[in-house]
């Protein structure tokens, strides 16, 4: 966006760069700035081959639900956690397996442990496994029934 200066002193802007994604055609009335879109998706990176099949559900065979958790360790604040734990207590015979090297360190699986435990919720039933390279990261995926996202900040 760039930005200038009201006579005032307030910052307003006078564009919106974006792409046909995140403002739509036709979604222009709710800005006040003029939207200019690229021509290609938001994103800078170069997307990968078509990820494989899922495969069949965990759950069916492993007789619980098991609930995956792939987001960066300074994501996981006591409100995600807390949230977390709860459902947890809710559903006795779920599992949560987090993945990704902060699983590693032990201040903050010591953290989620004791958030978990507050709640009831048995170290057993959390399981932590190291991070993989990102084209193994779906065989992880194969392993969990729901993944869960983090808020405010989303995403892995």
């Amino acid at each position: 966006m760039a930005q200038h200066v009201r006579d005032d002193g307030s910052a307003a802007y006078d564009y919106v760069i974006t792409d046909g994604r995140m403002v739509p055609p036709g979604e222009e009335q709710g800005f006040s700035e003029r939207i200019i879109r690229l021509p290609h998706c938001q994103w800078f990176y170069t997307a990968r081959e078509l990820s494989p099949e899922p495969g069949p559900l965990p759950a069916r065979a492993d007789g619980h639900v098991t609930f995956g958790i792939a987001n960066r360790g300074l994501k996981l604040n006591d409100a995600v956690l807390t949230l977390w734990a709860e459902l947890m207590a809710q559903l006795p015979s779920a599992r949560m397996r987090f993945i990704g090297w902060h699983t590693d360190g032990w201040r903050l699986r010591r953290h989620i442990l004791a958030t978990f435990a507050e709640r009831g919720v048995a170290a057993e039933r959390l399981d932590f496994l190291p991070g993989v390279e990102p084209d193994q990261v779906w065989d992880f995926y194969r392993t969990v029934d729901l993944t869960l996202d983090t808020f405010p900040s989303t995403a892995a």
